[in-house]
């Protein structure tokens, strides 16, 4: 897979977002994952707490779902979470400028 990944994100710098975009989707979600296991949290009690439904909750946690800095900030508040964020240098190579 990893080599898949690899080919297919030289391609393009589309394909190197796209690949930035789900990598950073599934390291969220698999921390959300991991405080919801420690603190003993299922999906219906995490739902319950953001007073949404176990659907939605579900929605959010398999990356269906887009998860806004608001979401996410109300489910850590939910989990008792604190959200810690860094932004650093991928790599030194060719880095192009998104401009939106």
């Amino acid at each position: 897979m990893t080599d898949f990944l690899g080919r297919w994100t030289s391609k393009s710098e589309e394909n190197k977002q796209l690949v930035a975009q789900e990598l950073l989707i599934a390291e969220v979600t698999e921390m959300i994952w991991s405080a919801m296991q420690t603190g003993g949290i299922t999906k219906t009690e995490l739902a319950n707490r953001l007073g949404s439904t176990k659907g939605y909750a579900s929605q959010v946690l398999n990356g269906s779902r887009n998860m806004t800095l608001r979401t996410l900030s109300d489910i850590c508040y939910a989990l008792n979470q604190k959200l810690t964020i860094t932004i650093s240098p991928q790599c030194l190579k060719s880095q192009k400028m998104i401009r939106r």
